[in-house]
């Protein structure tokens, strides 16, 4: 029997990974295509995911995959959880099939033919491919429509096989296994019907158009940052050191460019750029022992980092204590929710209080949320959680402590507070929320990464360390943890021994005062022209029925790895990652490296979730809110049984159902640094190659020996 594991492969090759809505990561779902040109990719891509001439039988066997994907991979939403699922997808399919009618149609050939499948999914998957009599090449197409037509599910899976955390290694092969039994039970007629797809001609004439809006869109941007850029440059003359009041190190999220902006126009400020997850990949452990990955996804976390409630009074009962309560009474209430015989009563019981609490929240969201707020003190007993690990090495500290500050450029000139600021998204029923919340801490709130940093850099251990590396950091800097609301963009910081020590009364009136200044930034992106900003962006964040909280980072068009005085006057308009770099600290191009290899491929893989998004809502988006529907707590889906939706919803990237507020383009990178530098590392990684070669990223050097910006070309 022939081995068909080389042909399965390939197949799942085109298919990108989706993450579920408990931490939604930015993908470009076309990854599988980077290898083609860009524009002979969104062709490709065209044919394969948005074919609506597809065989009514193909459509019967997706109906039918839907209803087992739904019920196998739930996550605790079903009243009913389906059975043998530890068996695995393909063996508890396997058993359970025998009971459903519309795949064997109670036909005795086919209920043997299920019940003489191999035990091994990728046995059935070489069993279907020898009856199928197709050369290797119409093999892989017949595959790749499989998962296409179905690309939702197929993400999903493909995220469970090769980028979970706790990795399933068979799913994708169960998952094929299974598609293949369907369609072959279905119509045995059907490959070939699907093969013949690959006959049918193609209109483009709608994506040419886009592709030529996408080009002028790049190319009046590419002007405009450019100009911009040798403006500001041909004005500075020489760097004068200057000794700063603080300083601030933001997230490269584009959300962070204004805010940075803001800050900077109130006093002598100087802002950083890094990403969120500050250089520590980190696992952090809840209280009621709840865990999540806050780094970016293309690491793995390396330590446990445990959150600590710090009690103000001894005789009060502990936030941990509270937290277990209040758990059971969630998980009890859900029991009698989804139990077959308590909703009834549950409700009557309950009914006229929850017919209260919605009327409150969609009538009086701020007084809601004020009286919501004063009831946690009170439970909570004013308590204040801190961040602690056991499990990073003195030696792991000084690594991470001395790659963050040279990556910035930050080794001297120290202002006496340094404030490390992460960042979250705060809405209110939002199926999207964490698609919103930090991507380089895996879709979660960067804070608790500020606060392990600035622990690290506040020992004197650590310091001196630091000092015999050449980095002197002066007794009197303290480094504060802080988070910037980005749907408010209120900025807290938190208090440690450390922070307590000294006045920060000037600063938080300064973050006060730049939090209203970024308002009046921000509002026109809702054209309104609101005077009482702080109401409009509270309602946004607290109201349960607002379906666009925040515009996100909508717009985001370019890469910018640069010391910050070259950016400094620009008003970049939300549109840019920004990443401190100074090559001068870098001799051995390995902070470049870095760079290019993992922040800027996270800002690629967003600006293609926006593009795609955008371009194609139904296909590469997730449709419309108002009529999508949480599916197993993992995504949504439109109506009650549809394909997996993943990418943003409409109401993200657009401002009506026509009218786009993200302006489609490819993300364009400059790098400040010389251009034989960037050239060796590119050699070196042949994704980066393929990226820039097939013109998936525009790269730019603006090189500091002449001074020119110049594009780089891989041929």
């Amino acid at each position: 029997m022939n081995n068909h594991s080389h042909i399965t492969q390939e197949a799942w090759q085109k298919i990108s990974p989706s993450w579920p809505l408990q931490n939604i990561i930015a993908c470009n779902p076309l990854s599988g295509f980077e290898n083609l040109r860009f524009t002979d990719a969104l062709k490709e891509a065209e044919k394969l995911f948005c074919n609506h001439n597809l065989p009514e039988k193909l459509m019967e066997v997706n109906e039918i995959t839907i209803k087992w994907c739904k019920v196998f991979f739930d996550k605790g939403q079903a009243t009913i959880s389906m059975p043998n699922k530890l068996k695995g997808f393909y063996l508890a399919l396997k058993e359970l099939m025998l009971f459903d009618e519309k795949i064997h149609k109670n036909s005795l050939k086919n209920i043997d033919f299920i019940k003489n499948l191999p035990s091994n999914s990728a046995e059935a998957i070489n069993v279907i491919l020898t009856t199928i009599y197709f050369d290797t090449q119409d093999k892989i197409y017949f595959l790749i429509i499989l998962l296409t037509t179905l690309s939702g599910w197929a993400s999903y899976v493909k995220y469970l096989g090769d980028w979970s955390y706790d990795k399933k290694p068979n799913i994708k092969d169960d998952y094929l296994a299974i598609r293949l039994i369907i369609t072959i039970l279905i119509d045995k007629n059907l490959p070939q019907k699907i093969l013949n797809l690959k006959k049918q001609d193609n209109d483009f004439a709608k994506l040419n158009q886009k592709i030529k809006q996408l080009e002028e869109n790049e190319e009046l941007y590419s002007k405009f940052l450019f100009n911009n850029i040798a403006e500001q440059n041909n004005q500075i003359k020489s760097q004068k050191i200057q000794k700063y009041d603080a300083s601030f190190v933001f997230c490269i999220d584009v959300r962070s460019e204004s805010i940075r902006r803001a800050i900077e126009s109130l006093g002598n400020y100087n802002t950083f750029g890094f990403a969120g997850f500050f250089g520590v990949p980190i696992n952090v452990v809840k209280e009621n022992n709840e865990s999540y990955a806050s780094c970016p996804v293309l690491l793995t976390p390396k330590h446990n980092v445990f959150e600590k409630t710090n009690c103000l009074h001894h005789n009060q009962i502990t936030k941990r204590d509270f937290d277990q309560k209040l758990t059971q009474f969630r998980y009890s209430y859900q029991v009698l929710k989804y139990n077959f015989l308590t909703p009834l009563p549950l409700a009557e019981g309950f009914g006229f209080w929850h017919g209260l609490n919605m009327l409150a929240k969609t009538f009086l969201p701020k007084t809601y949320k004020t009286l919501q707020n004063f009831v946690k003190k009170i439970a909570k007993q004013n308590f204040n959680s801190s961040v602690q690990s056991q499990d990073i090495s003195m030696q792991e500290q000084f690594v991470y402590a001395v790659n963050f500050l040279k990556s910035i450029g930050l080794i001297s000139n120290f202002a006496k507070q340094i404030v490390l600021c992460g960042h979250g998204s705060q809405t209110e029923n939002n199926a999207f929320a964490t698609s919103l919340d930090c991507g380089a801490c895996g879709g979660r709130h960067g804070d608790n990464n500020a606060k392990i940093l600035a622990k690290i850099l506040n020992q004197k251990e650590i310091r001196k360390k630091l000092q015999k590396a050449e980095i002197i950091i002066p007794k009197e800097t303290i480094f504060i943890a802080a988070k910037h609301n980005t749907t408010t963009d209120k900025i807290q910081l938190y208090s440690d021994k450390q922070s307590k020590k000294i006045d920060l009364t000037k600063l938080k009136q300064d973050l006060a005062k730049a939090k209203k200044i970024n308002n009046k930034n921000r509002i026109g992106q809702f054209n309104k022209n609101n005077s009482k900003l702080s109401k409009f962006f509270f309602n946004k964040s607290h109201s349960w029925c607002e379906t666009r909280p925040e515009w996100g980072l909508v717009n985001n068009a370019s890469f910018i790895v640069a010391p910050r005085y070259l950016t400094k006057n620009i008003n970049l308009s939300g549109r840019s990652f920004l990443h401190s770099y100074d090559w001068q600290l870098d001799k051995d191009l390995s902070i470049l490296n870095t760079i290019l290899t993992a922040p800027m491929i996270v800002a690629y893989w967003i600006n293609s979730q926006y593009l795609f998004s955008t371009l194609n809502n139904v296909a590469f988006g997730s449709g419309n809110k108002i009529t999508q529907n949480i599916v197993g707590k993992i995504g949504v889906m439109q109506g009650n049984g549809s394909d997996l939706m993943t990418g943003l919803p409409l109401q993200s990237v657009y401002v009506s159902d026509t009218k786009p507020q993200h302006q489609i383009n490819r993300l364009i990178s400059v790098v400040y640094a010389p251009k034989e530098g960037i050239y060796s590392i590119i050699a070196k990684n042949t994704q980066l190659q393929n990226l820039i070669k097939n013109e998936w990223i525009k790269l730019y050097c603006l090189n500091p020996e002449d001074q020119k910006i110049s594009r780089i070309i891989i041929e």
